[in-house]
């Protein structure tokens, strides 16, 4: 007769055996992500299809993915498959925030360095005293660094190329390529190389469900697959305004939907065309972290619900009227789909 000691044991067994099982029997998409019904989730299918629709009702959408808990649980595609690569734009500075953080966190350089220790001539406008985190935070171009955003695509973000090449030894595309391929296993990638040197501020092209990734390692505090690639450090600096009273919206390259401004601080959250104050997305989560690229390339992290929604696209019209800055596409879509999640 089995004792409780080893009742216990074989119970345990039997417990593992069965998650075992249960982890086999899931299916996996080629990028990696395992399969699951919304219902397990607490999502209704009919709902997500229903907003899944009307999205796609706004001009030249491409996909609409949604990642929940780690699993692959709605993915739709208007105008070709799952393989179809779209150009993020903006998205690429969230990507490229991680891969300074990758740097950072083996401890190549800190974001606390001086910019002018890894290239002592760097581009005219940034201020002398300016740091990494400055670069990260579009507050590099104003003294006293830190006071001022100003947004960037060009010179001022691609000194990060400069820095990484100087500090690791290791050219800044290959550098990156590394990482989204070797850390993040991103197959369906074209990373943007200007002369040899990597361009921090728009210019991938990948798929949406790889796109996702890059939301769901922030969303799992730097960890993919249950490894650590990033520091939990780096990611929480990442999701946070370092300078509010230059845009409390703004983390390291990635936009944020808080409520930390208003009419009694004088803060603001920035964007190109706009600013205000409360939050950028007003019927939004204000944990809600977002990353955008023109034409409506959209990652929607939601802390907590622990779902990632990425939506791709070419969009330059909505109601009619022609849009610039992408947040006006972020707000129909989150518009849309806010009831189903």
């Amino acid at each position: 007769m089995m004792g409780r000691s080893n009742l216990s044991c074989v119970h345990f067994f039997l417990m593992m055996l069965l998650v075992f099982v249960l982890q086999c029997s899931k299916a996996y998409t080629p990028e990696g992500w395992p399969v699951d019904k919304p219902k397990n989730h607490g999502l209704q299918l009919s709902l997500l299809k229903d907003a899944a629709d009307k999205i796609g009702n706004i001009k030249e959408r491409h996909s609409f993915v949604i990642i929940k808990n780690g699993n692959l649980i709605f993915e739709e595609y208007y105008t070709h498959d799952h393989k179809k690569m779209s150009t993020i734009w903006s998205v690429t500075k969230t990507f490229s925030s991680l891969v300074v953080g990758y740097a950072v966190t083996k401890k190549y350089f800190t974001v606390e360095d001086s910019v002018r220790r890894w290239v002592p001539r760097p581009y005219f406008r940034i201020a002398k005293g300016a740091q990494v985190k400055h670069l990260l935070s579009m507050t590099a171009n104003y003294s006293p660094s830190g006071s001022r955003f100003r947004y960037s695509n060009l010179l001022t973000i691609n000194t990060l190329s400069q820095v990484l090449e100087k500090a690791t030894g290791v050219n800044s595309c290959e550098f990156s390529r590394k990482f989204y391929t070797e850390q993040l296993g991103i197959k369906n990638i074209t990373i943007p190389c200007v002369l040899n040197r990597l361009q921090l501020g728009f210019g991938i092209k990948a798929t949406a469900r790889e796109v996702a990734k890059i939301g769901w390692i922030i969303l799992n505090n730097g960890k993919w697959k249950g490894k650590r690639i990033i520091s939990a450090s780096y990611i929480k600096q990442m999701i946070t305004p370092s300078f509010p009273q230059a845009n409390t919206g703004y983390g390291y390259l990635i936009w944020l939907n808080n409520n930390l401004s208003n009419q009694t601080n004088g803060y603001k959250w920035r964007r190109v065309e706009e600013s205000g104050y409360g939050k950028m997305i007003k019927d939004a989560p204000a944990s809600l972290i977002l990353a955008t690229g023109w034409r409506g390339n959209l990652i929607y992290i939601l802390p907590e619900s622990k779902t990632v929604i990425v939506t791709l696209g070419f969009t330059h019209l909505l109601k009619g009227k022609k849009i610039f800055d992408t947040i006006h596409t972020a707000r129909a879509v989150w518009s849309i789909m806010k009831e189903a999640l």
